[in-house]
């Protein structure tokens, strides 16, 4: 499958932007978790450059302080492009059950909208594969990817349901188009880049 997947790697989509939270981002904002009017702030100026979508993989199932999480509120509702992540936590009073872990109301009411990020790696630690869709109970979840290309207009299962799983093709250092979260927050990016792209944050 290894071998497979690198022979196989299909070309990278070139609309494709990952937005990193990355050192250099942490030296110039300061130590993790930012502040949700530090998210905010990001999030209006990657709109303002005008992308499709942004999948911003952060996870927000707990509330901060009431005026920062206002901020983030809003920041999500003007965009109207925001597809948040969500994960999945043990059913109470239940042994193996499940249930998903959202973003608090405030953000999931303002998002464009959820889509999960669990992943299994498999025994040796790589993640070989994901699940497009999560069933539990009879309720279907969608990932964040599958979410977000739906919100894009790009979705390649528009005339079908995604299948179940996705198996996870790596390329080469350098095929996807990245850039630091700082260099949109110091202003130094530029709009054209993030133009009509698909931005995943995280």
């Amino acid at each position: 499958l290894d071998l497979e997947g690198q022979i196989n790697t299909p070309e990278t989509d070139p609309s494709i932007i990952l937005l990193k939270i990355d050192d250099r981002a942490l030296e110039e904002v300061g130590a993790w978790p930012w502040n949700r009017s530090v998210h905010a702030e990001l999030i209006d100026k990657i709109s303002a450059f005008g992308p499709r979508v942004i999948a911003y993989d952060v996870l927000f199932v707990e509330p901060s302080d009431d005026a920062n999480d206002a901020a983030l509120a809003q920041a999500l509702k003007d965009s109207g492009k925001v597809v948040l992540p969500h994960t999945f936590t043990q059913k109470p009073n239940t042994v193996g059950d499940q249930i998903a872990f959202n973003p608090i109301r405030v953000f999931r009411e303002n998002a464009s909208d959820i889509g999960h990020v669990a992943l299994a790696p498999e025994e040796d630690g790589v993640a070989r594969r994901f699940d497009l869709t999560y069933k539990i109970g009879g309720e279907t979840f969608p990932h964040l990817m599958v979410s977000s290309l739906a919100r894009a207009g790009v979705s390649p299962w528009t005339d079908s349901p995604p299948p179940d799983a996705a198996f996870v093709r790596y390329g080469a250092r350098g095929e996807i188009r990245e850039a630091s979260a700082a260099t949109v927050l110091d202003g130094s990016a530029l709009p054209e880049y993030f133009r009509d792209a698909i931005v995943l944050v995280g």
